[in-house]
């Protein structure tokens, strides 16, 4: 790889239902010894289904998230991965999560999602890099909950971010028809069985 890292865990504003709520993140940014100023593409990395509670997020946990972080910056990219709104790495876990993690939620997680955007171009600028998020060069790019997640903030960028210039979404094997997802979870017990759940359960507390 052509690249050192810095990765950063960040707390940032965002929103949920038009309420401001905390969130965790990690930060990527390539390294660049000769410290000479250099533009680089932005992206998100959005991780696929870890849990439902803080203890889940991926940023606590580490693990294969972590890697990819580090992977991307150091190919170049300043990278933003979400842990999600209610995967708070730094709350309490003692205690019930203070902001619902509404899963597979449009809203929810694409304006969670683009908000680490930005707050990963405030990190680059406040602390100096040499690195500078290209805001017109976006990338959005997940698995699995993250394969949603990027096609969920892929489209609400143009109303929610529009200084985000979005030029290609990667989704790996995303939910996409989750009517049909539904209709097999109850054919017989089966991985999606838990995640409808979940996902409806979640989703009627939101709304």
């Amino acid at each position: 790889v052509p690249y050192g890292a810095r990765v950063f865990r960040i707390r940032y504003t965002t929103q949920d239902r038009g309420q401001p709520v905390q969130a965790t993140a990690l930060v990527g940014v390539p390294y660049l010894p000769n410290g000479t100023p250099e533009t680089r593409p932005l992206t998100a990395w959005t991780h696929g289904t870890t849990g439902f509670m803080g203890e889940c997020a991926p940023s606590y946990e580490g693990g294969g998230d972590l890697f990819g972080v580090y992977l991307l910056a150091s190919l170049g990219y300043v990278v933003a991965a979400p842990d999600y709104i209610g995967l708070d790495a730094e709350a309490d876990f003692s205690q019930p999560p203070p902001v619902l993690h509404a899963y597979l939620n449009i809203e929810q997680t694409a304006i969670g999602t683009l908000d680490s955007l930005r707050a990963a171009v405030a990190l680059a600028e406040t602390e100096g890099t040499a690195v500078q998020p290209a805001t017109n060069e976006v990338v959005m790019w997940g698995g699995s909950q993250g394969g949603h997640a990027a096609m969920a903030a892929d489209l609400l960028a143009p109303y929610y971010a529009p200084e985000l210039g979005v030029v290609a979404t990667v989704a790996m094997v995303p939910p996409t028809d989750l009517l049909g997802i539904a209709d097999y979870a109850v054919t017989s017990p089966n991985p999606a069985s838990v995640a409808v759940a979940a996902m409806l359960v979640a989703n009627h507390t939101w709304y």
